[in-house]
């Protein structure tokens, strides 16, 4: 639990709130735990078919200049439990209930 918060605190810090596990939960739940639309906010697909980015052809975007949430990069070509295990990590577990609330939202 400490090393996933380590891990998120430190996305978090460096990107000024953009990036980062926590942001990727707010997004996914504003979203109703829906996979496409959160995959589209996050551009993490494009066009009208919802065609994922390719790693190896380097269309991940590796800046601020990134959709909030953007990053980190967690695969979902092989399904989303991987990421919905992050998701519901009880790492970020919201604190009394209240969600966090980013300045994009």
């Amino acid at each position: 639990v400490a090393d996933l918060q380590t891990i998120d605190k430190l996305w978090s810090a460096y990107s000024g709130d953009k990036f980062g596990f926590t942001i990727q939960q707010s997004i996914w739940l504003r979203e109703k735990k829906m996979w496409r639309p959160f995959f589209k906010k996050l551009d993490w697909t494009t066009g009208e078919n919802f065609a994922y980015r390719s790693w190896a052809n380097n269309e991940f975007i590796y800046s601020t200049d990134a959709a909030p949430g953007h990053l980190p990069l967690t695969s979902c070509l092989r399904g989303t439990q991987l990421l919905e295990g992050l998701l519901t990590h009880p790492a970020f577990k919201q604190e009394g209930g209240k969600r966090r609330m980013f300045r994009y939202e």
